[in-house]
């Protein structure tokens, strides 16, 4: 949810998506600030809350991996271009001084946007994201006598997953470093 919808909603006595029951769209589009932007904006919202999105309760623990993964090449798919690009070449094990010098900036602007585009994607999917990482984390720490989250681990977690990924696990299990710093990592 963007900073203005949070502000409209809050100026318009909204609490939660459920008191939006019963409102009509030409009388959101009444108040102050409230344009069709806005209703589109609110209408994503809702979409994303009917397809399960924010209902943390519904998530298969087996399944975890699979679909932290899912969402978060979803949200890469999301980011602008030169996001999308600086945290690629980060997480492929290049430095920031290396993805500034590759792409003509600085070391310090190539920090900063690989660090918003982690932010952003940490963000992208409501509270799903930050439950999916603790679920990783409980059973990465579940296993006795072991070195964390590996891509041979994350390899296993993943069979029987349909699904191709554009990343390879090593890069998979760095991007999962960066993105939850509690879950321990081993690229071994």
């Amino acid at each position: 949810m963007t900073k203005h919808l949070a502000n409209v909603g809050r100026s318009i006595g909204l609490r939660t998506l459920g008191d939006l029951n019963g409102r009509n769209p030409l009388e959101l589009l009444q108040y102050r600030s409230c344009g069709w932007r806005t209703l589109a904006e609110i209408e994503q919202l809702i979409e994303r809350a009917i397809s399960g999105e924010f209902d943390v309760a519904r998530i298969d623990e087996s399944m975890a991996a699979t679909e932290l993964l899912t969402l978060v090449e979803q949200g890469i798919a999301k980011l602008s271009r030169r996001e999308r690009s600086f945290l690629l070449a980060r997480i492929v094990g290049l430095t920031f001084e290396e993805i500034g010098r590759r792409f003509g900036f600085t070391r310090a602007l190539a920090h900063q946007v690989v660090i918003k585009a982690l932010d952003k994607l940490r963000k992208s999917w409501g509270p799903r994201i930050p439950r999916l990482f603790e679920m990783m984390k409980r059973r990465c720490l579940a296993i006795p006598n072991a070195s964390g989250l590996t891509p041979a681990l994350l390899e296993q977690w993943m069979r029987g997953a349909s699904k191709n990924f554009r990343l390879s696990r090593k890069e998979q299990v760095r991007l999962i470093a960066a993105l939850d710093k509690s879950i321990p990592c081993s690229l071994d």
